[in-house]
């Protein structure tokens, strides 16, 4: 059986935090052809037509009333178990999966009810400012290695463009066939001195 399944560990950018309950950090949204998933620190933007799935789902998603969803959510720990199988197709109510070994599994879409879904463009242009030249950034190491990871092509090199002391940090693969995804990694603030006031 060919694998026909998302590509990327997605749910890596998504919150851990067993107090975070807010479905926009503990999800991966599928948005007008794209996925989505950010835990606040970092955001990712992959695109769906690089998934190998057997229905062409990169321009929308089939949804209950019979026409087609805006916007799907897929629980980030439903979406890490989805990955170890070889075949999953997107359905009006989740996700079903298959396996060559004889496993299956229904996995339902995050119930968005009553949540406001984010504009992620809007959110990535945000964070974001012009390029600029920098003489130090603080960044979380996790926060770039996941950068990496989460896109494809990411193993064989990133680029960073800088924006700011406090923007985001526009990270995109090297190889320019994939260059319709990208990472956005928040820095970290760093403290102007060394001692803090302990010299007074």
């Amino acid at each position: 059986m060919e694998k026909r399944n998302f590509i990327l560990p997605l749910h890596k950018a998504c919150s851990t935090s067993t107090k975070e309950f807010r479905p926009i950090f503990k999800s991966i949204f599928l948005v007008n052809g794209y996925a989505y998933a950010t835990c606040g620190h970092i955001i990712v933007k992959h695109p769906l037509r690089l998934s190998n799935f057997v229905d062409d789902i990169s321009v929308t998603v089939p949804a209950q009333d019979g026409g087609y969803a805006d916007v799907v959510a897929i629980p980030a720990k439903s979406y890490e178990q989805i990955l170890t199988f070889d075949t999953a197709g997107l359905s009006h109510e989740g996700i079903n999966c298959s396996s060559e070994d004889g496993r299956t599994a229904f996995f339902e879409y995050t119930n968005l009810t009553g949540v406001t879904i984010p504009d992620f463009e809007k959110a990535i242009k945000k964070s974001v400012g012009r390029s600029t030249m920098l003489d130090c950034i603080g960044v979380a190491p996790e926060y770039l290695e996941s950068a990496a990871k989460l896109m494809v092509g990411g193993s064989s090199g990133i680029k960073m463009q800088f924006t700011g002391i406090d923007k985001g940090i526009l990270i995109t693969p090297i190889d320019n066939d994939y260059d319709d995804q990208l990472v956005v990694v928040m820095p970290k603030i760093i403290e102007p001195t060394l001692f803090g006031d302990n010299d007074k």
